[in-house]
């Protein structure tokens, strides 16, 4: 008997789980109509590029905001190498992939910027999304970005994923980290306008 009463709030639980998640995603999904871009058109630089895309619309789609912001941002990261490895690689010039291979997402953005691949304000807002990016990946302290080292920001980042709970709970209607991969998303207008632009 105990048993099966345990089986019934199991079942309960679960299905209000399903029944929040089932309302985020559709949530979620109405959000990326509105930015009235064809999810599909996007994936046209390099394989990889793409794939992470995909990866970072089903993140965001699913809730999960971290793996969002971080795909969204390998998104630029790969699809910048895509198009400075295709320049080299008709030069023959192994030194130069080399160093694109190596080559951070800041270094990527300003040589992409120094070639005039993109603007000087679009390189801001790369730089904006290397920044949103960086505390969910990085330990280490960088003076020049304000990173929080190890402690403190596993800290301010466990607080804002305890405020999932909360949007679960009914008691926020939008979590921090949510409104972060939220302005993480609206990065694709930007990589349909660059990669479209630098392709023709």
């Amino acid at each position: 008997m105990g048993h099966n009463l345990m089986r019934d709030e199991t079942k309960k639980l679960v299905r209000k789980a399903d029944k929040l998640l089932f309302e985020g995603r559709v949530k979620r999904h109405e959000f990326l109509e509105a930015l009235g871009i064809e999810f599909e058109g996007l994936m046209m630089n390099g394989v990889i590029s793409r794939e992470y895309h995909f990866e970072a619309t089903r993140c965001w789609l699913e809730g999960l905001f971290v793996a969002t912001i971080v795909m969204m941002q390998m998104t630029f990261e790969e699809g910048l190498r895509h198009v400075y490895r295709g320049y080299y690689s008709l030069r023959d010039d192994h030194k130069g992939l080399k160093e694109i291979n190596e080559m951070s997402f800041y270094h990527l953005i300003e040589f992409a910027k120094k070639k005039r691949y993109i603007t000087r304000r679009e390189s801001i807002q790369l730089h904006n999304l290397r920044k949103m990016r960086n505390p969910y990946v990085h330990v280490a302290r960088n003076e020049k970005d304000q990173w929080i080292s190890s402690g403190k920001s596993e800290f301010a980042i466990m607080l804002k994923i305890s405020e999932i709970y909360k949007v679960q709970e009914g008691m926020l209607d939008e979590s921090i980290l949510e409104k972060e991969a939220k302005n993480v998303m609206r990065f694709s207008k930007l990589y349909y306008k660059i990669f479209s632009r630098i392709l023709l």
